[in-house]
């Protein structure tokens, strides 16, 4: 027969390993749980991945696009800038045809007889517009669209 001191021993036994049996179907769940959780992280990291390989390979193409662009807009920038630069030349022509045209008649009405005159010439760096001429006097003109103090005073040196 049991002794009945052994029987409540029995008992707290059995009640351990419920209670461990109870803790290990708990862990078992958890480690169930905490598998499918690093699957989705494996999936969501994978896509993660994936996604920014997408990403680099469109940095990558956006860089080749915007070297190409930048090259477009220098050439762009030269070729504006001489046109720019030609129509300012063919401005300037324009307006110096126009003075030209009318300079003579001009000065014989100032009193300045004009026997010729003599368009861009050339003294060392300068260049003069228009030069007009009667074996006494010369006047000098220089054609400007705009006119600005320095512009005169680049016109005194250069005289």
């Amino acid at each position: 027969m049991k002794n009945k001191s052994t029987i409540p021993a029995l008992n707290e036994c059995w009640e351990l390993i419920k209670e461990t049996q109870k803790n290990l179907r708990a862990i078992s769940a958890n480690q169930s749980e905490a598998k499918q959780e690093m699957s989705e992280l494996r999936a969501s990291q994978k896509k993660t991945d994936e996604q920014m390989k997408k990403t680099d390979e469109q940095m990558k193409k956006t860089n080749e696009q915007m070297k190409k662009t930048d090259e477009q807009m220098k050439k762009t920038d030269k070729k504006l800038k001489e046109m720019i630069g030609d129509f300012g030349n063919r401005w300037g022509k324009l307006g110096e045809n126009l003075v030209k045209g009318n300079l003579a008649k001009r000065l014989n009405e100032k009193g300045i007889k004009v026997e010729g005159v003599i368009t861009n010439a050339k003294k060392g760096d300068s260049e003069f517009d228009i030069i007009a001429v009667n074996g006494k006097e010369i006047v000098v003109v220089e054609v400007k669209a705009t006119l600005d103090p320095s512009d005169v005073q680049d016109f005194v040196r250069d005289i």
